[in-house]
């Protein structure tokens, strides 16, 4: 059965007019004689319409910019593969626990070790634990802190990366006294120069020599925290073999074997997790294995925010090239007679289709050359407010494959664009256009198409408004949080002596007593605390223990979040104390009774209805006495409850060499950093003050996620808004300007002009009414799709919803006053004067 298809009327009439061409120059004739003439005609009628042309450009211009760029972050985040060898392959090995419901990042040693012993469906499983280190590239060189990466064996195979230059660590650097490391790209292109013979070089870390091994590749950092700049061995040692299996910290990550599936993977997994919950009850009964493709790993928490960016960014583009449609459908009516004139002189339907074509694809392409020319700036500035580490932000770019998707994006709008015109030419009447006298109004059709997409941009706008207005509702309830604290006057850092300098938990005591009083001796200085843990900075140590008294038995032990501090930190933080007394210096002793502080919210959850205080908790196989009780402070994330805290005296249980130091000063902190630099360089030179940061920024840091969706929506919005307005303004103008003898002839006939500012504005606000009912049902859908980003409080969809719908309805009146004004301003007689 023979299959024919017809092509619609308006492409025979295009591939006549194309055949009938060829053949009377041909094909290299048709092209030389005409895309010239084509492209100079097209470029003269632009100019000659130079305001709409702006208005085009600059439209569509702006919409592949943001379109652009955020196709540039959406391709290499989350559909491009990770660069590493059979990515599918690779897995996270994530522990549940079903006790909370929480899938944990991290995961516990001892559970480590039993998997890669026992599950034959991995050809290799790693895992890593991060830590930092103060660094020096040379003797000279300043000290700098990093994160370092401490990566176990067949960790590198398990995730599939190939160094850029040397060799991955080998045996025998895991089987101890190892002084290899492995630096990442960028650190090498950064500390290193990009020295080609960077492999054997010497570093010192925490003052003893490293040599470098291997330079990762460009895209090395891949791991879920991607900012690690040096890589260690992590070694096999009976200690994390043995240890209680309560922490879960290290990242573990698995290789499928060829012929096991991911499903098979997981029900092996399945099974080894119901055979540690046989054999370690106490602390496995609860937990289970999940497995995670590696790039849900690597770009899974960030995939949210970009798919609302993308939405956001979508919308944008779809109110742009409706204004660029209404523009160029304002044109087709104008030039209804034009091409009535040109039909009667013998154009052929495709010669005028084609010149149309050729007119919208110069506006389209020009608008789209200065969009993808602004696309790089806009991707800079993305990636500089992006909070956070932006995965995979050193792969970004505006490459070829992005050019590409934006070029045919471009092409793709044009043709569409270009529909308006192309319908006009070839529905050109001449007989009809000629008699016109000059008075084209355009067809009933025309006018609904316009009003329709004023009506869409509306629509779209709305939406846009909407979930702006919910998530800057979200960020301002955040920001109102009470942190517990004084967060004002107070400057944090890091500071951590190498135990290469400072071997003793004496002498590390010392360097921290030296260091806190030559800052307590610098001017508006008022308290100096030293902690393991401050609010809102990275690390978290959580510590189960007993209540001295109770059958406090696993798995149902208490917690808390452990705070290993000096007598000051409290004064320091501004902690309110709300019973008891506070830590004092004699408490800050090994030979002092242990004693312990802690906050409301223990206080509240494990002691319930009693005075906490001189209630005594079993911790690290000491028996310590509660002495007082202080107010609760948010840690981590602002959106979560206080968690119960423990403060104990640092000499009391020394835990590690760092310490986060927190200055209470009398005036702004800012004032005294170059003191506090001084005064560690004084204390000890080779030491690098890192993490520095007054504690409002890092409250304001812990908001910055909320902060960023919320500012790049309502940017968008208003560019919708604008967008929406200038459409409104020129569909009621054009009417207006279209209907001037109309409206002359009304008025000579006795109309008031009050009635023709009415009726150009109720015209406009049925528009409006049709695009609030449309957004305001985009807008319901809007907001349970932004429901994983909000925080609730005070007000009300139906109130932000009406909000939104004054505000559009007060820009739609602005837009349309104007016309209707100038349209009640009309001269009867010099309109009929103009026929």
């Amino acid at each position: 059965m023979l299959l024919t298809v017809t092509p619609c009327p308006a492409v025979q009439t295009l591939l006549v007019g194309v055949v009938s061409q060829c053949q009377l120059h041909g094909i290299e004739g048709l092209v030389l004689a005409h895309v010239t003439t084509d492209v100079r005609y097209a470029t003269r009628i632009a100019l000659r319409r130079r305001w709409g042309s702006l208005a085009i450009l600059l439209s569509f211009g702006f919409g592949i910019a943001g379109t652009t760029a955020m196709f540039a972050v959406l391709d290499r985040i989350l559909l491009r593969p990770l660069p590493v060898v059979d990515e599918e392959r690779a897995v996270w090995l994530r522990t549940f626990d079903a006790a909370d419901g929480r899938v944990r990042t991290g995961a516990n040693p001892g559970d480590a070790f039993d998997w890669r012993e026992r599950a034959s469906a991995f050809s290799a499983i790693g895992w890593y634990n991060e830590a930092e280190t103060t660094v020096r590239s040379g003797e000279n060189a300043d000290p700098e802190r990093v994160r370092m990466a401490l990566v176990s064996p067949d960790f590198a195979r398990a995730i599939g990366i190939q160094p850029h230059l040397g060799q991955l660590f080998t045996d025998a650097d895991y089987a101890g006294g190892s002084n290899s490391v492995i630096v990442s790209h960028r650190f090498w292109r950064r500390q290193l120069n990009g020295d080609p013979g960077a492999v054997g070089r010497t570093i010192q870390l925490n003052n003893v020599p490293r040599t470098i091994v291997a330079v990762l590749p460009p895209a090395g950092d891949i791991l879920p925290e991607s900012d690690f700049e040096l890589w260690r061995p992590l070694l096999d040692n009976v200690q994390q073999r043995t240890q209680p299996r309560t922490a879960s910290y290290i990242i573990v990550v698995g290789r499928l074997r060829d012929a096991v599936s991911f499903a098979e993977g997981q029900a092996q997994m399945d099974a080894i997790a119901a055979q540690l919950s046989r054999e370690h009850p106490l602390t496995n009964a609860t937990r289970s294995v999940r497995l995670e493709p590696l790039k849900d790993g690597v770009v899974g928490p960030a995939r949210p925010m970009f798919l609302l960016l993308g939405g956001a960014v979508i919308t944008l583009m779809l109110i742009a090239c409706a204004s660029v449609a209404n523009l160029l459908i304002a044109q087709s009516v104008d030039r209804a007679r034009e091409m009535a004139v040109r039909t009667a002189l013998g154009g052929s339907p495709g010669r005028l289709v084609r010149q149309l074509v050729t007119e919208t694809m110069l506006l389209c392409a020009a608008g789209g050359v200065l969009g993808v020319l602004l696309a790089p700036v806009t991707l800079r500035a993305f990636v500089a407010v992006y909070p956070g580490t932006l995965p995979r932000a050193a792969e970004l770019g505006i490459d070829w494959r992005v050019l590409g998707a934006a070029a045919a994006l471009i092409a793709g709008a044009g043709l569409i664009a270009a529909t308006p015109l192309v319908r006009q030419a070839l529905h050109a009447d001449a007989a009809r256009g000629l008699s016109a006298g000059g008075r084209v109004v355009g067809s009933r059709r025309q006018r609904r198409i316009a009003g329709s997409l004023v009506v869409g941009q509306l629509a779209m706008s709305m939406v846009l408004l909407f979930g702006g207005w919910l998530l800057i509702d979200t960020y301002r309830a955040i920001s109102r949080v009470d942190v517990g604290f004084d967060a004002e006057h107070i400057l944090t850092f890091d500071v951590t002596p190498s135990r290469a300098r400072y071997p003793s938990s004496h002498e590390i005591a010392a360097f921290y007593d030296a260091l806190a009083d030559s800052l307590r001796a610098k001017p508006g200085v008022r308290a100096v605390g030293f902690s393991n843990l401050v609010p809102f900075a990275p690390g978290n140590l959580t510590e189960l223990y007993t209540r001295d008294g109770r059958n406090d038995q696993m798995p149902n032990l208490p917690q808390a979040k452990l705070q290993v501090v000096n007598a000051d930190f409290i004064a320091a933080m501004g902690l309110r104390l709300l019973r008891g007394r506070v830590l004092i210096d004699t408490d800050d002793t090994e030979s002092s009774p242990p004693v312990v502080v802690v906050n409301a919210a223990l206080a509240a959850a494990h002691f319930p209805a009693e005075d906490v205080v001189g209630k005594r908790v079993s911790l690290r196989g000491k028996s310590w006495e509660i002495v007082g009780v202080v107010g609760d402070k948010r840690h981590s994330a602002l959106t979560q409850p206080p968690m119960p805290e423990m403060f104990v005296p640092r000499r009391q249980l020394p835990l590690q060499a760092g310490a986060w130091v927190s200055v209470r000063t009398t005036g702004s902190p800012t004032a005294v950093v170059s003191a506090v630099r001084a005064a560690v360089r004084a204390t000890d030179p080779t030491i690098a003050v890192a993490h520095l940061a007054t504690m409002a920024e890092r409250r304001a840091e812990a908001s910055a996620p909320e902060r960023f969706r919320a500012t790049i929506v309502a940017v968008f919005a208003t560019l919708a808004l604008v967008l929406a307005a200038i459409g409104l303004y020129g569909v009621v103008a054009d009417g207006v300007s279209r209907r001037t003898r109309e409206i002359g002839i009304r008025m000579a006939l006795g109309e008031s002009a009050e009635r023709v500012r009415q009726r150009v504005l109720g015209g406009a606000a049925i528009m409006c009414a049709a695009g609030l009912m449309l957004g305001a049902g985009g807008s319901v859908a809007a907001g349970r799709v932004l429901d994983q980003f909000l925080v609730r409080e005070g007000s009300s969809d139906v109130a932000l919803l009406g909000g939104v719908a004054v505000i559009l309805t007060l820009v739609t009146l602005l837009a349309a006053y104007l016309p209707a004004r100038r349209a009640s301003q009309v001269s009867p007689m010099v309109a009929l004067r103009s026929e």
